[in-house]
C-alpha cells in the first residue's frame, strides 16, 4: 500500500476543482475521473485502486437532494450508501475529525463570499447510488421513501464497493446542486426547461464548495 490518497469524481467539471492537490504534492495526492455512471465508476476505479494502491480513497462530486431540508451547496457526508435497484449497503470510513472541522472551515469562509447564500455540512446520513438520474420530485420522493436516505448520485456506491473490496477505507464528500423540490432539465419534458437556465449557474456555484473542500483536504496531514 503506498501513501496515496485517490480522489475520485464522475466528471471532469469536478475533479478539476481538485487539481491543486496534485498540483501541490502529487505524491500524496492522485485526482482521477471515472466517468459517469455506477459500471463505468465500478471499471475505473477498481483499475485506478490497482495502479496506485492507495491508503484512501475519496469519493467527491456533485449529488441531488431528496430530503426537503437539504438546501443546495450543503456538503453531503454520508455514513451508508445504498446500491439502488437492490437492497445491498455498505458503511464508509468516517473521515478524520481534523480533516472535518478544516473543510467545515474552509466551507463557511467560501460562503460568506456567496452570501447570501450558505454550505452548511450534512454528516452522517445515507445516500442512494442509481443507474440513471433522479431528474423529478416523484422520483425523488419514491427513493427517499424506500432507502431513507437524504441524498443520491450514481457512482459513490460503486466506487466504496470497489475500494472495501481491496481493503482500502472510503468515503464520500459531495455538494448538493438539486433541491428535492427540483425537476432537472429534460427535452422531453418542457415543465424542465426553465430549469436548464438556472443549472450552469448553480454548478459553479456548487464546484466553489468543492473547491473549499479541496482546501480543507489539502491543508491537513492524514
Amino acid at each position: 500500500m503506498s501513501d496515496v490518497v485517490l480522489v475520485l469524481a464522475a466528471m471532469r467539471f469536478e475533479a478539476s476543482a481538485f487539481a491543486s492537490l496534485q498540483r501541490e504534492d502529487a505524491g500524496r495526492w492522485r485526482v482521477e475521473v471515472t466517468g459517469i455512471g455506477p459500471e463505468s465508476a465500478r471499471r475505473q476505479s477498481e483499475i485506478l485502486i490497482r495502479k496506485y494502491r492507495p491508503r484512501f480513497v475519496v469519493g467527491i462530486g456533485l449529488c441531488g437532494a431528496l430530503d426537503a431540508t437539504l438546501t443546495r451547496r450543503t456538503v453531503v457526508i454520508p455514513a451508508t450508501l445504498y446500491r439502488g435497484g437492490g437492497a445491498e449497503s455498505l458503511v464508509t470510513r468516517e473521515l478524520p475529525e481534523s480533516v472535518v472541522s478544516e473543510i467545515q472551515a474552509r466551507v463557511t469562509a467560501q460562503s460568506r463570499l456567496l452570501a447570501p447564500y450558505s454550505a452548511p455540512i450534512n454528516s452522517g446520513g445515507a445516500m442512494v447510488s442509481v443507474e440513471t438520474v433522479a431528474a423529478s420530485p416523484a422520483e425523488k420522493q419514491a427513493l427517499a421513501t424506500r432507502y431513507g436516505a437524504n441524498s443520491v448520485d450514481q457512482e459513490s456506491y460503486a466506487w466504496c464497493e470497489v475500494a472495501q473490496s481491496y481493503g482500502v477505507p472510503a468515503a464520500i464528500v459531495r455538494v448538493v446542486l438539486d433541491e428535492a423540490r427540483d425537476l432537472l432539465p429534460q427535452w422531453r419534458n418542457p415543465r424542465g426547461w426553465p430549469q436548464a437556465a438556472l443549472l450552469p449557474y448553480r454548478a459553479l456555484t456548487a464546484r466553489r464548495v468543492l473547491q473549499a473542500i479541496g482546501r480543507g483536504l489539502s491543508c491537513v496531514r492524514w
